[in-house]
């Protein structure tokens, strides 16, 4: 791997912990909007897409991280009591909603 495919995921890598940081954050600041969360989690989605798929083009990591968030949002739907464990745990309930 090059010295510039080493930046760009560096780069991409600082961007999922700003993303990440401003994330936590919008929970606890009152006056930031709740669907930013959404947002920033969308954004989050994509740029770790990026990451793994660091030679790929826009439009195919906006179309699995579309995919990925969807997905995640439709097992919301699903309540089964095993999902519903995993979401009161603090990874499950970031990771799952």
């Amino acid at each position: 791997m090059g010295a510039f495919m080493l930046y760009k995921r560096l780069k991409v890598l600082c961007t999922i912990g700003f993303i990440i940081i401003l994330g936590l954050s919008s929970r606890e600041i009152q006056w930031i909007p709740l669907f930013m969360g959404d947002l920033l989690y969308a954004m989050m989605v994509f740029f770790i897409v990026q990451w793994v798929l660091i030679e790929s083009n826009k439009l195919k990591i906006a179309s699995i991280a579309l995919v990925m968030t969807f997905a995640i949002e439709i097992s919301q739907l699903y309540q089964a009591r095993w999902i519903n464990d995993l979401r009161s745990t603090f990874l499950g309930r970031l990771v799952l909603g």
